[in-house]
């Protein structure tokens, strides 16, 4: 289903990603981080996951702004088998580590940070007394826009 950007807009404040279909690039998607305690950012924001996998702030353009094929990008929830709590963690867990892997300029992709965000998440699931599904890795891939090697 196609949307306008005031669609788009909405479902992104709702915790979606959207992309356009006339995007060259594929996997970009765009995304709201909304600031944590622990973030150099006081106010929400905009990013964008480039085609080569970067996460970098966005600005619409006009032709952003007035166009009609933004889509609502699948995420974590098209995983069968996560339960909400666990979607929401490993959500929360990968959005955390996002900021502090841009200011180390660390690349999210790699085999270190991935292993760093899946410690993470088990810790965090742990604490709250939820178990790692067995796809723990898959869903952090898929949140990482990326495609579970």
């Amino acid at each position: 289903m196609n949307l306008d950007f005031s669609m788009a807009l909405r479902a992104l404040k709702n915790g979606d990603r959207v992309s356009r279909a006339g995007w060259n690039g594929k996997g970009m998607w765009l995304s709201v981080q909304r600031p944590d305690p622990g973030s150099l950012m006081t106010l929400p924001y905009i990013y964008m996951r480039t085609a080569q996998g970067d996460m970098v702030p966005w600005l619409a353009s006009q032709t952003d702004l007035l166009a009609e094929d933004w889509q609502i990008v699948p995420q974590i929830a098209a995983i069968p088998g996560a339960p909400d709590p666990v979607r929401k963690i490993v959500r929360r867990v990968v959005s955390a580590a996002l900021d502090e892997f841009e200011r180390e300029r660390i690349d999210p992709r790699s085999a270190n940070a991935r292993a760093a965000l899946l410690a993470t998440a088990k810790h965090q699931l742990s604490a709250r007394g939820l178990p790692a599904p067995g796809d723990l890795s898959a869903l952090i891939a898929a949140e990482l826009g990326l495609q579970e090697a």
